[in-house]
């Protein structure tokens, strides 16, 4: 399995304790996650569950579309909130507050020796108080392209799964066997449900964001997007 934006790994580790529970069998983890402080909480959880370490791989990274450093806002409070500042928008915010602010000399000098901003916002939709540091970015070929087989691939990436998943749809088609992938925004969720039909996969779940549905365990209301997707292409 691989978790793209693992957080804190809540969902290695549901993975886990379902192939404990029904067909026990060897198991890899890989999570890809720009935060060090959820990196600490994923050892945690791993630690609380009983899984070994020895399973994990976790890269403490950003996942973009290429490896140029990005910024992205880190905090100790669980929110799944933060994404990478990747837009022309984004980066010309923060400009013009250092600049505006005077703080340019402050934040360059931690950004040049620590990889510190000494910038804090707020994460969207939460109160919680995130940092701006500079991370590194894999891409998924970084990640996906030194195995033969994925066969789970989950991701949560907050909407920049269009910039990081398509360039790479090649490599999804022959190494990944299921994607759950949420998404943000319900346009967005339609263009990644008409990507991947389009290139073969056979969507099994396709809730759109901020909806709400019937399943077999009752109606529930999303937040985040859900498609959940097996590459018809894969044996």
């Amino acid at each position: 399995m691989v978790s793209l934006g693992a957080h804190y790994g809540g969902l290695m580790v549901d993975a886990v304790c379902m192939l404990r529970a029904r067909s026990p069998m060897p198991y890899r983890l890989i999570g890809v996650e720009a935060d060090p402080y959820m990196c600490a909480l994923v050892h945690e959880h791993f630690a609380e569950n009983d899984i070994p370490e020895s399973a994990l791989t976790l890269i403490n990274a950003a996942i973009a579309a290429d490896n140029k450093p990005v910024l992205f806002p880190v905090a100790p409070t669980r929110t799944g909130a933060a994404r990478a500042l990747t837009q022309p928008s984004d980066i010309k915010t923060v400009f013009q507050h250092i600049f505006e602010g005077g703080h340019a000399e402050k934040v360059l000098a931690g950004l040049l020796t620590e990889g510190k901003s000494a910038v804090f916002q707020n994460l969207s939709g939460t109160d919680v108080n995130a940092e701006l540091r500079l991370s590194s970015a894999v891409t998924l070929a970084d990640v996906i392209g030194p195995l033969d087989r994925v066969d789970y691939l989950e991701i949560d990436i907050q909407s920049s799964e269009l910039q990081v998943l398509p360039p790479f749809i090649d490599l999804l088609r022959s190494r990944v066997g299921w994607i759950h992938l949420g998404t943000h925004g319900v346009d967005l969720h339609r263009t990644m449900a008409a990507f991947f039909r389009g290139h073969g996969f056979d969507i099994h779940i396709d809730w759109e964001p901020n909806s709400t549905y019937s399943s077999p365990d009752g109606i529930l209301s999303t937040g985040d997007g859900v498609l959940a997707m097996a590459n018809a292409g894969l044996d």
